[in-house]
């Protein structure tokens, strides 16, 4: 509590028309008492919000307002699907266009400079923090969690025509502090939450697999669940036909019609050919940039492919596709080998029961 009772008065002290210098020893304490009920404030929000950050990153832009003295506190956040920066919470203030609107590439300016270089910045002109958002002054900090950047908080425009200090940028690198522990541990609980519900997910689709043994219901069973664990858009099963080194669509979602007629693909052949040949998953996030892509679907922007392996012998591949860049990540190819090898064996399952049914025949 000393430290922080000593920042805050380093806060007003530094400035030339600081009301500390002005004020009694009672008013004193309480401008600190103040201050450390707000960041405690912040602390509790917290603990008790942490499946909802929506609402703490809120309070901490509500609270730079009021510490500061600006009409303006903005948190951007980095948008993993368009690389930008976006506006995820604001206090004063704001054009609702420019709120939905903005999207801030790294190092862009003010606000991606302060992402790129991961240090905080102040701007004591007037300045355009944003398209359409001219400001009287502005300091910003990233928001980092071990070295990661999350975003970047700015506050802009003291109302009563000061600059801001040193130690107000310090300030708000503190509350960029906290609200990078908040998402982060927020992060944390959405995937956990997440791994459990896809852990129960994987348990209902092996007991779903294993009552029945008609080939084509299975297939079509393990595309639409495949597409559902990974939030796919679109996905297919391929497998090898006996004795060839071709790879036939057996089942599709989310695909035109004639898509098993179109598409036939020789082992090596496309990003699916690949995983059949080496036998190892493959992620291609932007599809675009991969010369082997086979076209299945024109607005199909990312796809994730495993192999489906039998005794070590590769029978066929799992596809599943997303008309959003960057959809799929390394758990969803954790998930989706985990249901790949459920769907081998009942698979394999469902063909024996298939030849023995023949020959009792």
């Amino acid at each position: 509590m000393g430290k922080l009772k000593e920042f805050l008065e380093n806060i007003g002290a530094t400035r030339s028309d600081s009301p500390l210098k002005a004020i009694s020893a009672h008013e004193r304490d309480y401008f600190y008492h103040s201050h450390t009920t707000m960041l405690l404030e912040i602390g509790k929000a917290m603990k008790s919000t942490f499946t909802e950050p929506e609402k703490t990153l809120h309070l901490i832009t509500s609270s730079i307002t009021l510490i500061l003295n600006t009409e303006r506190s903005i948190l951007f956040l980095l948008d993993k699907t368009s690389g930008g920066l976006r506006i995820a919470s604001y206090n004063g203030l704001m054009n609702q266009r420019i709120v939905e609107t903005t999207n801030i590439n790294v190092g862009e300016g003010f606000v991606g400079d302060i992402a790129k270089h991961k240090e905080p910045a102040m701007n004591n002109r007037e300045c355009t923090i944003i398209t359409g958002l001219d400001v009287k002054n502005v300091i910003g900090a990233p928001i980092i969690y071990q070295d990661e950047v999350f975003g970047v908080i700015t506050a802009d425009s003291k109302r009563d025509g000061s600059n801001f200090t040193e130690n107000e940028l310090k300030l708000l690198s503190i509350l960029a502090n906290l609200a990078a522990i908040d998402i982060q541990s927020s992060n944390t609980h959405r995937k956990m939450k997440q791994k459990n519900e896809r852990l129960t997910a994987l348990c209902e689709i092996s007991k779903a697999m294993t009552s029945t043994l008609e080939l084509q219901k299975l297939l079509d069973l393990i595309v639409d669940k495949a597409i559902a664990l990974t939030n796919g858009t679109s996905g297919s099963i391929m497998l090898i036909e006996e004795g060839s080194d071709i790879l036939q669509i057996m089942s599709s979602r989310g695909l035109q019609s004639d898509v098993s007629e179109r598409i036939k693909l020789h082992i090596g052949e496309g990003i699916t050919g690949s995983v059949a040949q080496t036998g190892k998953p493959i992620i291609e996030n932007d599809v675009s940039k991969n010369p082997k892509y086979v076209v299945a679907a024109r607005e199909v922007r990312s796809e994730l492919a495993v192999p489906m392996l039998l005794e070590d012998k590769i029978i066929g591949v799992i596809n599943v596709d997303s008309t959003r860049l960057n959809a799929f990540t390394t758990d969803d190819e954790e998930l989706l080998a985990t249901l790949s090898a459920q769907a081998t064996v009942a698979i394999n399952n469902a063909k024996t029961f298939a030849k023995l049914s023949g020959k009792s025949r």
